[in-house]
């Protein structure tokens, strides 16, 4: 049997979405990365089902515009602007 490199490995929390290895004291239940995956695909379900603008999506959800911003220049959504 092999012996394990990292034995605290075990004890570490894991992300319960990719499995990726947690920080020690991480109080989270995902990764970073997962979190903003798990955000933007509200994000985008929100948008697709409400006539809305960026405000009130990032409003609507309690996330930062920037972020929303962020998703938009990077071309990951778009919207159309309400007059």
């Amino acid at each position: 049997m092999a012996k394990k490199l990292f034995p605290e490995e075990k004890e570490r929390p894991r992300c319960k979405k990719c499995g990726r290895i947690l920080p020690k004291g991480y109080k989270e239940e995902y990764c970073n990365s997962c979190k903003d995956d798990i955000l933007y695909r509200k994000v985008k379900e929100y948008v697709l089902t409400h006539d809305c603008t960026e405000q009130e999506v990032a409003e609507e959800l309690s996330i930062p515009l920037d972020k929303i911003h962020e998703w938009i220049g990077k071309g990951y959504m778009s919207y159309k602007n309400k007059h």
